[in-house]
């Protein structure tokens, strides 16, 4: 029995191909995937397969006859790991500023294991990091190495907050050619501690800061974010006059602005405030 897993060092979105070949032809095969996110939890997939006439297996082309996931699908034992307590268990996936080595183990009838570790990045070489602390423009700038001016993206977090869990896709951004700076607005210095009339203006501050940079080409500057920050995006771009936005990606957005998030109790506040007055 032969495992092979390619590449065996590439950026999170890159493809994987996962094969396993020299079996009987008809022989049942639980393949594994195992990982250790930057909190030291542990992460695991499974899919149990049936070789097929040639004596392999392959995700890319066949469905699982059961695991974590069903029918076919190539990432299907990445997307559907879950930590130790399985799938109830309410903890995120945390990335990360390093790699990610991913364990891969085929088992023939729990007896037969053969296994792959591959190595997955969120940053190629070259890609430099700063941290970003000027007033209450908190965040993290992803630059990647160019002689030129590159496009630029703001990336706004979700009601979890922080700054650390988008820093892998402002990587994953800057492998691939753009400037990107995480922006974190509300629980940082100098901005409110929950979204809660969080103003526009610090969301716009993150804006105009990258616009400025002198790598970054102004004429090609993106926002972006994921429910409370597709929200965030948004409104930035809808009442901030002057932005120099030329696109924003909503992912999970909301066309109406919606009560405050804190704790314990619903506002008769809203998340976000322009020139010191509530929206």
């Amino acid at each position: 029995m032969r495992l092979t897993v390619l590449p065996d060092d590439s950026l999170f979105d890159e493809p994987l191909l996962i094969r396993i070949d020299g079996l009987p032809p008809g022989t049942e095969i639980l393949l594994e995937a195992e990982a250790e996110d930057a909190t030291g939890v542990p992460w695991q997939s499974r899919a149990a397969f049936r070789s097929d006439e040639a004596g392999a297996v392959d995700p890319a082309g066949q469905a699982p006859l059961s695991g974590t996931y069903g029918g076919v699908d190539p990432p299907g034992l990445l997307w559907s790991m879950s930590p130790l307590g399985g799938p109830e268990d309410p903890r995120k996936f945390q990335a990360g500023h390093g790699p990610l080595l991913i364990r891969f183990t085929a088992v023939e009838a729990e007896a037969v294991r053969t296994s792959f570790t591959v190595v997955r990045r969120a940053t190629v070489p070259g890609v430099k990091r700063t941290q970003i602390q000027e007033g209450s423009l908190s965040g993290a700038f992803y630059q990647p190495a160019s002689e030129t001016p590159v496009p630029g993206v703001v990336l706004f977090h979700g009601s979890g907050g922080g700054v650390a869990g988008l820093e892998p896709v402002a990587g994953l951004l800057a492998s691939h050619g753009y400037a990107a700076l995480v922006v974190g607005y509300f629980g940082v210095p100098g901005l409110p501690g929950h979204a809660c009339e969080v103003p526009l203006e610090a969301l716009a501050s993150g804006v105009r800061w990258l616009s400025s940079h002198p790598e970054v080409d102004p004429a090609r500057l993106a926002a972006a974010g994921t429910s409370l920050g597709a929200e965030a995006a948004l409104a930035a771009a809808s009442f901030v006059e002057g932005l120099p936005l030329k696109a924003v990606a909503a992912m999970s957005p909301s066309s109406v602005l919606w009560q405050a998030l804190t704790p314990g109790m619903l506002q008769r506040k809203g998340r976000w405030s322009l020139k010191g007055q509530g929206l």
